[in-house]
């Protein structure tokens, strides 16, 4: 029977309070490590962020690069977009950074609790600390990309679906239907990676002894999320561009594209919205779809 047992900590309130502090301190860690080297900022970022000048501009340009290349998911450009309209956040790349920097937080709290919850004991803080000084983690965490919140989510995914699993937490399952939703409008490629989650959650499911319904609940609970954001994404190309499936086109030219390049990856709509800021490396771009 499902479960909706109370927080794990013996002390939630405190609990709570300590975390988010963390969270704060470790994101203006972040933050501050990639404003002092702004120049080092993803392509990407420069892309996102000319997308979103657009949107506040209203324009039709910013409106199609938002919903039109299923390799550039919406959810990003909004999450940034929200963080833009803050005091001192709307000047190119602070928003992105800002994004990157509190999802790479929020991970290592999540992995803290995680390890707290497999009994690693204080081996956890060694560990959590070796990673957020990991050139690679410390690099994705300042770089403004999207690679912070797509690791965010997907350990968000990966844990609730432990933690469902174990003790069928009502909470867990919400977090599995959500976190799926928010992964797939983050990084479309990985819907493979949620496909075999759900392939192993109904596996689960089949081997408990559960009661008349319970097993097509929760599954409608869990992929409710995922077709509502599915559906509204396809809707928002049908408005704009007059095509239900026209986002999906972009994946033609990223079977097409060549190893050592990303010119074929990037969407001419997407091209258009971020101008000049594209090409500040001298790169052409010659999209291979119209």
């Amino acid at each position: 029977m499902v479960s909706s047992a109370k927080h794990d900590s013996p002390s939630s309130g405190a609990g709570w309070r300590v975390a988010a502090g963390a969270w704060v301190v470790l994101t203006l860690l972040f933050l501050a490590a990639g404003l002092r080297q702004p120049g080092a900022v993803s392509e990407e970022v420069l892309i996102r962020e000319g997308v979103c000048r657009l949107l506040t501009a209203n324009t039709t340009e910013g409106r199609q690069a938002l919903v039109s290349s299923v390799l550039w998911p919406p959810l990003p450009v909004l999450a940034t977009l929200l963080i833009r309209a803050l005091p001192g956040c709307g000047t190119v790349p602070v928003a992105s950074i800002l994004l990157g920097a509190a999802a790479a937080a929020l991970v290592l709290l999540m992995l803290e609790r995680m390890f707290h919850a497999w009994g690693l004991g204080r081996l956890r803080y060694w560990t959590i600390a070796a990673l957020a000084v990991h050139p690679l983690f410390l690099r994705a965490a300042t770089d403004g990309s999207s690679v912070m919140p797509v690791l965010c989510l997907a350990v968000l995914v990966a844990g609730s679906l432990v933690r469902w699993c174990d003790s069928l937490r009502l909470r867990a399952l919400v977090c599995i239907g959500l976190g799926s939703a928010c992964l797939l409008g983050t990084k479309f490629e990985f819907i493979a990676w949620l496909a075999a989650g759900f392939v192993l959650m109904m596996a689960d499911l089949w081997l408990r002894k559960l009661e008349r319904g319970q097993r097509g609940a929760i599954l409608l609970l869990v992929l409710l999320p995922i077709s509502y954001f599915a559906g509204l994404w396809l809707l928002m190309n049908w408005l704009i561009m007059g095509d239900w499936w026209y986002c999906l086109r972009s994946m033609l030219p990223a079977m097409q594209a060549p190893v050592d390049g990303t010119a074929g990856l990037v969407h001419p709509v997407w091209v258009a919205a971020a101008g000049p800021a594209a090409n500040r490396r001298g790169k052409p771009r010659t999209p291979r779809i119209s």
